[in-house]
């Protein structure tokens, strides 16, 4: 599974709102060209970020629910069904 320039530039504002900074922040990480590439870490600065034990569960199922669809090309998810999955997480981390 890929995600396109589109989704990807989405990942970064979604991540961006959370950390404040601009494009290329902390130290390349925030960046669409990373998340096109590397999407996954995109869900990794957004946890980084905002972790809270409360949530572990939630985090977990999250992380090998979509490394597996990443690193097995999975066909029946698209970019942009990560994106608002992500952004579910992060919303249920700010509560």
């Amino acid at each position: 599974m890929k995600i396109d320039q589109f989704d990807a530039v989405a990942l970064e504002f979604e991540i961006r709102s959370i950390t404040g900074c601009q494009s290329g922040g902390y130290a390349g990480l925030v960046l669409a060209d990373t998340y096109r590439k590397y999407p996954i870490e995109a869900a990794i600065a957004a946890i980084m970020l905002l972790y809270n034990d409360e949530y572990k569960e939630e985090v977990d199922d999250f992380l090998c629910e979509w490394r597996y669809n990443f690193e097995n090309d999975v066909a029946d998810v698209s970019g942009e069904d990560y994106v608002k999955a992500l952004s579910q997480l992060i919303a249920t981390l700010k509560s």
